[in-house]
């Protein structure tokens, strides 16, 4: 009775063992299929990357995820939660970061501090940026700034800085400032 049992069972057995893996990147095809190595280096081929609403990524080669076997069919097979020990970044508990290989992070710190870190950093607004701090700070220097009307900062202090007064009483003008701003 035991044997007929397990004999019944096995199937079940098997599909629930084989319902879930790990899975190793090997190759990505696309933005949503890939190539993985899972149990025992088993290649699956056009595995598609099942992705967050909103988030998307673009894992490298060695990148780790969970395969999951469709209805425990190993040929239906999905990959979540894709990830890259080799680049992540140290973090405490309860924080959030987003990163790349190359260094880049959006790092949500304790303490209520949004950290972002990258060469180069470019804000794209079609109407307008509002900053509501009490204080705007930056180390670096501030090579020039719109005003409003085609008019920047820099024309804004060449224009100070070559103007003149009329010297009343006299048909003079006087000398531009010779304070220079820094």
């Amino acid at each position: 009775m035991i044997d007929d049992l397990r004999r019944l069972l096995d199937p079940l057995h098997r599909k629930i063992r084989l319902l879930a893996s790990r899975a190793v990147l090997t190759v990505r095809k696309s933005n949503a299929l890939m190539q993985v190595k899972a149990l025992d280096n088993e290649p699956r081929e056009n595995v598609e990357l099942f992705q967050q609403y909103g988030f998307r990524s673009a894992p490298q080669a060695g990148s780790e995820g969970i395969l999951i076997a469709v209805g425990g069919v190993r040929d239906l097979a999905v990959v979540l939660c894709m990830d890259d020990r080799r680049v992540a970044i140290a973090m405490q508990a309860g924080e959030v970061a987003m990163y790349t290989d190359e260094g880049d992070s959006i790092h949500m710190k304790r303490g209520r501090i949004v950290e972002v870190t990258t060469e180069t950093f470019i804000l794209n607004a079609s109407k307008k940026v509002i900053f509501n701090s009490p204080e705007v700070k930056s180390t670096g220097t501030i090579t020039d700034m719109s005003l409003g009307n085609n008019v920047t900062v820099d024309q804004l202090r060449q224009h100070q800085l070559a103007h003149t007064h009329h010297v009343n009483g006299t048909n003079a003008e006087s000398n531009p400032p010779t304070q220079r701003l820094s």
